[in-house]
C-alpha cells in the first residue's frame, strides 16, 4: 500500500512540475527560432511626441504602457499590456525566423515579445515602435487598425447582397403582394 501511495505522489509531484516548467521550455524553443535579437534604439528625443503618436495609432484602445511579461503571465496580460512590444517583436519576426510556418510565427513572437518587455525600457520600446509604425503602411494589427462606419454606399451593397433581397426579387409581384 505505502508504495502506490509514494507513486501516486510521485505521478501527481512529476505532473506539477511539468506543467509549471511548460512555459519557460515554450519560451525557450520559441527563442531559439529566432536569429539574434533587435537591439534598443539609442534615441531619447521626442518621446512624447512618440507617445502621443501612440496613443493616436491606437486610438485608446490599448495602453501605450509596457509591463514586464513573463513566460507564465504572457498568456493573461500579452492583449492588454504590450502591444507596443508586439509591434517590436513583428517587424523582427518577419526577417529573422528560422522557421516557417504559423506555429514558428507565433511561438517566436511570443517569445520575443515577453523578452522585449523584460530587456528594453518603455521608453525604448515607445520608440522604436513608433519608428516602425512611421517608416511602414498602414497596418492591419488589431491595435491599431481604424474604426470603419458603413457609409451609405456600403449599406445599400448590404442591403442588396442581403438574402432577403434577393429572394424578393426572385418572387413574382403577386406573391410579393400578399
Amino acid at each position: 500500500m505505502r508504495v502506490v501511495v509514494k507513486l501516486g505522489a510521485t505521478v501527481i509531484a512529476s505532473a506539477f512540475i511539468s506543467v509549471g516548467a511548460l512555459p519557460l521550455v515554450l519560451y525557450w524553443v520559441g527563442l531559439s527560432g529566432i536569429e539574434g535579437r533587435p537591439l534598443p534604439t539609442a534615441r531619447t528625443q521626442g518621446l512624447s511626441g512618440d507617445y502621443a503618436y501612440l496613443a493616436t495609432r491606437f486610438r485608446g484602445r490599448s495602453p501605450v504602457a509596457m509591463t514586464t511579461l513573463t513566460p507564465w503571465t504572457y498568456w493573461f496580460l500579452a492583449d492588454s499590456s504590450s502591444p507596443v512590444a508586439w509591434i517590436i517583436a513583428r517587424r523582427y519576426n518577419a526577417d529573422h525566423l528560422r522557421h516557417r510556418g504559423m506555429l514558428w510565427w507565433h511561438l517566436s513572437g511570443a517569445a520575443l515579445t515577453i523578452w522585449i518587455t523584460r530587456h528594453w525600457s518603455q521608453d525604448q520600446a515607445v520608440s522604436a515602435a513608433a519608428a516602425i509604425l512611421r517608416s511602414g503602411p498602414a497596418s492591419n494589427n488589431a491595435f491599431e487598425r481604424p474604426i470603419t462606419r458603413f457609409t451609405a454606399a456600403r449599406v445599400r451593397r448590404a442591403r442588396h447582397f442581403a438574402p432577403s433581397a434577393r429572394l424578393g426579387a426572385r418572387q413574382p409581384a403577386a406573391q410579393r403582394e400578399r
